[in-house]
């Protein structure tokens, strides 16, 4: 089980405290989303708080990434279906940085870089990792901000739930 009581004290796996990270980031990004009270503007795909999403910006993301043969054989097939994914990519995007700025969490270069040689790693080389995103709809000019956003997500979740204690062994039947 991921949540245990012992005595009083709950007890957290690693497993749970990955859940309440992310509940935590769709809490307080879902608290975001109501913060923009303005009607969508003309041109905008969508209005996140004050910023505004430009249907040229979605429109560059997606032409991007569907110039990939493969990604274009993929998801070009149902390309209102992708679009609706990359104007996700977007707002997710304008979401987690306004809930970093508000939460104070800030990442590196460092880091970014560290995840970036991970996913090298785990996909064979370089090439290949640029290769997998391009057939999954990440373009590789798009490639290291979507990893940025990854490891800005995993240091907001590590931020708001730095005060649940998590057991690091098995957790007693």
């Amino acid at each position: 089980p991921s949540y245990v009581a012992v005595g009083r004290t709950p007890v957290v796996t690693r497993s749970s405290r990955a859940l309440l990270r992310c509940l935590a980031g769709a809490v307080a990004l879902l608290a975001l989303t109501a913060c923009g009270d303005t009607p969508i503007r003309a041109g905008a795909a969508a209005t996140v708080g004050d910023s505004r999403i430009t249907t040229t910006q979605l429109s560059e993301l997606v032409n991007r990434a569907l110039a990939d043969p493969q990604a274009q054989q993929q998801l070009g097939t149902d390309k209102t279906a992708f679009q609706r994914q990359a104007l996700s990519r977007l707002i997710n995007h304008n979401l987690l940085a306004e809930a970093a700025s508000r939460a104070s969490v800030q990442i590196t270069p460092g880091q970014v870089d560290a995840r970036l040689a991970e996913f090298q790693q785990k996909a064979g080389s370089p090439q290949m990792l640029v290769r997998q995103a391009a057939q999954n709809g990440i373009a590789e000019p798009d490639l290291k901000p979507f990893i940025r956003d990854l490891v800005l997500s995993d240091a907001l979740g590590d931020a708001l739930t730095v005060d649940v204690p998590v057991q690091t062994g098995t957790p007693p039947a």
